[in-house]
């Protein structure tokens, strides 16, 4: 255990922060430009940038949700529809068949 304190700095010695903020930075692109208003205030004026993209999202989710409300009410009436079974036509024709009355030939009438 001794040489605990050595392993955790050549680990640290592997991994340099700055390098790795800086690699995020890159990665999330470039800084965003603050208005001059807000130039004594960075911090305030990302909050409010990210306040407003946060309300931008949930009106767009409310949207969606709506949306999407509609397609799961179209979709159950399609199955609704696709599950109720139709009525055979030789069935159909069957039945048809069996209600009708005979009809008496002319040569019957006496």
């Amino acid at each position: 255990m001794a040489d605990t304190p050595d392993k955790i700095g050549d680990l640290m010695s592997k991994f340099n922060l700055q390098e790795i903020i800086g690699n995020v930075k890159t990665f999330l692109g470039s800084e965003v430009q603050i208005p001059a208003e807000m130039k004594d205030n960075p911090s305030g004026f990302h909050l409010s940038e990210i306040t407003e993209s946060l309300k931008k999202l949930q009106e767009l989710k409310a949207a969606e949700t709506k949306e999407l409300d509609k397609i799961g009410a179209a979709l159950g009436s399609l199955c609704n529809i696709l599950v109720t079974p139709k009525p055979d036509a030789k069935k159909s024709e069957a039945s048809e068949e069996k209600t009708e009355k005979p009809k008496k030939k002319s040569s019957d009438k006496e």
